[in-house]
């Protein structure tokens, strides 16, 4: 995923599922990425205030700042950021015609990890993806 002639993609991963965190930190970090994890929207938005993130994988649903709530909010403040948003509810997301101002992809739980990593790529190299994969 990751070009050993330019820095490491940064990615921050937000859930409120601390193994949901650790799952991803570990598929994406040897992927070849620096990630942090944070479990809640107020932590991941202090994070993003102290440092830049290339990408920003949130849940949709948290306790506290709800995960369409965050990518909002990270997308006025950081605009560079891409977001990818994992929720169970991706289908009625769509199908309910819901916006979701900011995310760049909608992923659908339980997702295959070869189908994540494969849109993380994308998503990090700028490919075009529908917000409805």
């Amino acid at each position: 995923m990751s070009d050993p002639t330019t820095s490491k993609p940064r990615i921050l991963v937000v859930d409120d599922e601390p193994s949901v965190c650790q799952s991803l930190r570990l598929v994406l970090t040897r992927e070849g990425c620096k990630v942090q994890t944070a479990w809640s929207g107020k932590e991941a938005l202090m994070l993003l205030a102290q440092e830049p993130y290339d990408l920003m994988v949130t849940d949709f649903t948290m306790s506290g700042m709800k995960g369409d709530e965050l990518a909002k909010l990270v997308r006025e403040r950081w605009p560079a950021t891409a977001i990818i948003m994992l929720t169970g509810s991706a289908d009625i997301l769509r199908d309910s015609g819901t916006p979701l101002p900011g995310v760049d992809v909608l992923i659908n739980k339980p997702f295959v990890m070869d189908e994540f990593r494969k849109t993380i790529a994308a998503v990090l190299s700028g490919s075009e993806l529908s917000a409805a994969t």
